[in-house]
């Protein structure tokens, strides 16, 4: 029979150093190896049992982000398999409109624009929670309450700040600037624009593979030509004549992994003309939250540390690309280059 440990101290003898200053681990030899690990943790979390409430659900969320804090990525994925309470969690959960939706995946894929929208509490979510009742909306408060939300919020109007301030440098030509934007989901940075920006923009290229996010995203064409192009950002190849002013990728490196990002940078800085700027975003893979979409939603998006975003620059700094400027805000990494 496996030895049973309590679950901090089972947490506390997996971190770096046995969970102890000064000395060796205090895990007992026989569940040291990966499967005793996982057998020992298993039992002790079946134990641990919370019930699916919305009073427990504060408690639930804190206690997962916790454990994805402290495991290896794999035990962590081998327990969120075999942890027969997560099941019932989903159950649920899924009264909330944004948890059902990120479970559910109603448009073939994680991560979608109308989760963003869920995520970053954005009002065209609400008839959702109208029908969601009492308890959903309830649930809805305390699921969005988090880093995560202030990231998605803070994002759209930080690319929409970038984009108010190129158009402002280039206001000797109003109407004359081509923008592209690579994955562009719903494009919520649009609703943040100044009307001066709007009426500096010639065509609006709004790529993705999402077709119901480029119906949405049509909306926003009423001050200028938007064209939606229905196509992987990474296959997707502008016209030689085309050569943007500005692009940006508000959301797709989330999708995408480290070696696909740095292809994708090299693509959009080769489509904008010289002196042309490009802009891409990428969740801190330590971003609070980030435990609850992957355990309860099976949302697992790429998150990058500040390293890979510098990875991600490297490569061009000085060549293709000059003024190279990586910042973060609000767990989110930004990378803001301008084409030599």
């Amino acid at each position: 029979m496996q030895p049973h440990l309590s679950l901090p101290l089972l947490i506390e003898s997996m971190k770096p150093g046995g969970g102890a200053a000064n000395g060796p681990s205090r895990m007992p030899p026989l569940v040291r190896s990966r499967e005793n690990v996982c057998h020992s943790l298993l039992q002790t979390l079946e134990d641990s049992h919370f019930t699916p409430s919305l009073e427990e659900l504060p408690r639930f969320m804190q206690f997962i982000g916790q454990l994805r804090e402290t495991l290896p990525t794999e035990l962590w994925k081998e327990v969120l398999l075999s942890w027969s309470q997560i099941q019932d969690w989903r159950y649920f959960l899924c009264q909330d409109p944004y948890t059902r939706w990120g479970y559910m995946k109603p448009r073939g894929f994680q991560g979608d624009a109308r989760l963003m929208d869920f995520a970053s509490r954005h009002p065209s979510v609400r008839s959702d929670l109208n029908r969601a009742g009492t308890l959903g909306r309830k649930l809805y408060e305390v699921t969005t309450a988090s880093p995560l939300y202030t990231a998605l919020y803070v994002k759209a109007r930080q690319f929409a700040k970038h984009l108010n301030e190129f158009a402002e440098k280039t206001a000797a030509h109003p109407g004359k600037l081509k923008i592209a934007s690579f994955g562009c989901g719903h494009g919520r940075e649009l609703e943040h624009l100044d009307l001066e920006t709007l009426r500096s923009i010639e065509w609006f290229h709004a790529i993705d593979t999402d077709s119901c996010a480029l119906e949405k995203i049509k909306k926003y064409g009423e001050c200028f030509t938007l064209e939606t192009i229905q196509e992987d950002v990474l296959h997707f190849q502008p016209q030689d004549s085309v050569n943007y002013d500005f692009a940006y990728a508000t959301g797709a490196l989330d999708h995408l992994s480290l070696r696909e990002s740095e292809f994708l940078f090299r693509r959009m800085l080769e489509s904008v003309r010289p002196g042309g700027e490009i802009l891409i975003a990428n969740m801190d893979a330590a971003i609070e939250n980030l435990a609850y979409a992957e355990a309860v939603m099976d949302w697992w998006p790429h998150t990058k540390t500040g390293g890979d975003m510098q990875r991600i620059a490297g490569g061009l700094e000085g060549g293709l690309a000059q003024n190279v400027h990586r910042y973060s805000q609000d767990g989110v990494h930004y990378l803001h280059a301008v084409q030599s």
